[in-house]
């Protein structure tokens, strides 16, 4: 190689050198070249996923890491969690992929010197549900303690083990209770043990329940536990009792109560009684023996339940629900919210609620209610998902999941759609739906695997 040769590849390299160093500083520094050659200040993608693993694709490019990125070939692209930098700012389409699972998809701005987050994504799979077990189930509860999951038809009662998926079994063929008058599901507050047509089940010992009916007689209804697990209260001739499990043996609590118009919460009795002009919901120290408050409204057909800090009354004429302090003699109703079918409270301070075709939650603490969707489809069930950033709600056919991030918009993905579908519940982890359906000419309870 001659002289000039060498001097001329000597010069190009340097030159290169100074071309490309402070282009490689700035890229390093968070500055790139827009439109027109001018240095800009970049922002920064942070995105994460559950699971893990999904493909990163920003305005319908697959991102790849920097040197596959820059000469255009094919290699190893990036995956949650990740962070994408260099991002000129902007609006873009985000898209986050993985096999077998539903398309997580926003719009999000990406703003110059700061980073944009997608944080807490719950990816949902593409799955077929799994038939449990064949029969007409009209109920299904899960314990307290998300362990357990117990479901019935007319002629049987089921539990399952959530973990390991066991199945017990028990006949109800022979019950003394007739089957119109079997009460709810109604499992106990530490999840030992549940009520069901008279009958006290023990998870422990499934097959060998104890018939209430045979110790405190047939004409009983409205079961309800207290909170240390201690007693059963229940309803006979319009008198409430309590049973001692332990002893085996009952009391009388109050006289004159209306069937499901009442609630025990620490001690305390809260019942409704309808009088002429007035529904009167009144509370009782059990111990004390005493009358503590009262409250009076018009009269309607209400539900009582609670929460740790109100009364929950609902009025199912009126679709309301008014949450009542009944200590507070200056403003017993402490909030009233309406066009109410359904609600659940997520804690002390946020209520899941819905109507027909709308789905909301109310913050208790600031006092507001925000609208999640509106559908022309009816909205049979909605759940709350333990990631809080999700909600799950069915319709007839279908069942989809909303995500609460609202940037953008509320992402709303169906995960399933199927002939029927009743009675959707959740399990404790947020990765399995129960539920009453008919696929094809199989009928029964099913499982469905989302995440």
């Amino acid at each position: 190689m001659s002289l000039s040769t060498r001097r001329t590849l000597y010069i190009f390299f340097i030159i290169i050198f100074f071309t490309i160093t402070p282009l490689i500083m700035l890229y390093a520094a968070g500055y790139s070249l827009a439109d027109g050659l001018k240095v800009q200040k970049t922002g920064i993608l942070i995105a994460d996923t559950e699971p893990e693993g999904a493909t990163i694709v920003i305005d319908g490019k697959t991102q790849k890491n920097l040197f596959n990125k820059i000469f255009n070939i094919d290699g190893k692209i990036i995956t949650t969690p990740a962070k994408v930098k260099n991002l000129i700012p902007g609006e873009y389409t985000i898209t986050l992929s993985k096999d077998k699972y539903w398309d997580w998809q926003k719009k999000l701005s990406i703003k110059p010197g700061e980073s944009t987050y997608i944080e807490n994504v719950s990816l949902f799979k593409k799955d077929t549900p799994l038939l449990m077990s064949t029969g007409t189930y009209e109920k299904n509860a899960f314990s307290p303690n998300k362990e357990y999951l117990a479901f019935s038809s007319q002629t049987e009662i089921v539990l399952i083990d959530a973990e390991s998926g066991t199945q017990a079994p028990y006949s109800l063929v022979s019950t003394t209770t007739p089957l119109s008058a079997i009460n709810d599901l109604l499992w106990s507050p530490n999840s030992k043990n549940l009520i069901y047509g008279n009958r006290l089940f023990s998870v422990k010992d499934w097959q060998n329940p104890i018939d209430l009916s045979k110790i405190i007689g047939n004409n009983i209804t409205d079961f309800s536990w207290d909170n240390d697990n201690d007693y059963i209260y229940y309803l006979s001739n319009s008198t409430l009792h309590r049973f001692n499990i332990a002893t085996q043996s009952s009391q009388e609590v109050k006289q004159n109560l209306d069937s499901k118009k009442y609630i025990i919460n620490d001690n305390l009795l809260h019942y409704l009684q309808n009088e002429k002009n007035a529904a009167n919901i009144t509370t009782w120290d059990i111990d004390g023996n005493k009358q503590t408050a009262s409250i009076s409204l018009p009269v309607s057909d209400y539900v009582l339940t609670g929460n740790k800090k109100y009364l929950n009354l609902y009025d199912r004429s009126h679709h309301i629900l008014y949450l009542l302090d009944p200590f507070s003699a200056y403003k017993p109703i402490r909030e009233s919210i309406t066009n109410v079918d359904f609600f659940e409270w997520i804690n002390d301070n946020k209520l899941l609620f819905a109507n027909q075709y709308e789905i909301w939650i109310f913050d208790l603490e600031h006092r507001k209610n925000t609208l999640l969707t509106r559908i022309s489809q009816e909205i049979k069930a909605a759940i709350w998902h333990p990631s809080d950033n999700y909600i799950i709600y069915a319709t007839d056919k279908d069942i989809f999941t909303i995500e609460l991030d609202d940037r953008e918009k509320y992402n709303i993905t169906k995960i399933i759609e199927l002939e029927t579908i009743k009675n959707p519940i959740l399990n404790k982890k947020g990765d399995t739906l129960y539920f009453y359906s008919k696929i094809g000419n199989q009928e029964g309870m099913y499982k469905l695997t989302i995440q």
